[in-house]
């Protein structure tokens, strides 16, 4: 029982805090930095069905982070703005959408994975909407900024986002897929033994 919690529980919040940390804290060498993994993040852990008392944690992580780049003065601290709690509010829905997708990974036919894909891919349209138009709303950086002009400048970053986000979870899903045939084919010749 205690070797099964670690597995399903200690194990994913380690694995992603790590991964976090990795990716999260980019800032401090460009040079070698891999994209921010967060968002995907978030997500896997609705798929793995980690609580959200875990989940908080990873929060947490994510905001001691940006504090400790901001201190470092290697982020603006811009990113402190009144806007920052509907980051959080996002990372609590990649979570929930991954709860929703779940489901359908679990089934395991091409066609219910291809309904998991598309939530994830709905879950970085609706983080990408919340986390740019509450930033441009309340961050008070854009007060001059006509509606155009953030418009135009949503269009163009969503494509990096998009991309960065879906290949980590594209990837997440695969292995979190793969890792489930193997337990599940591991179990079933386990009990044929018995």
């Amino acid at each position: 029982m205690i070797t099964r919690f670690y597995a399903t529980r200690l194990l994913p919040l380690f694995c992603m805090s790590f991964i976090m940390v990795l990716t999260r804290s980019h800032h401090f060498d460009h040079a070698v930095a891999l994209p921010d993994a967060s968002w995907a993040l978030f997500f896997m852990a609705g798929v793995v069905a980690l609580p959200f008392s875990q989940v908080a944690l990873l929060m947490v992580l994510a905001i001691l982070i940006d504090a400790f780049t901001v201190t470092l003065g290697s982020v603006s601290s811009a990113c402190f703005s009144a806007a920052y709690p509907f980051l959080i509010a996002a990372y609590g829905l990649l979570w929930l959408m991954g709860r929703i997708a779940r489901p359908w990974l679990v089934a395991g036919t091409l066609k219910l994975l291809s309904m998991a894909v598309l939530w994830a891919a709905v879950a970085v349209a609706l983080t990408y909407s919340i986390t740019n138009a509450s930033f441009y709303g309340l961050s008070g950086l854009f007060e001059a900024l006509s509606w155009s002009h953030f418009s135009a400048q949503f269009w163009y970053y969503w494509p990096d986002y998009f991309y960065i986000n879906m290949t980590y979870m594209l990837v997440a899903l695969l292995i979190y897929r793969v890792s489930r045939s193997l337990t599940t084919h591991t179990d079933t010749a386990n009990s044929s033994l018995l």
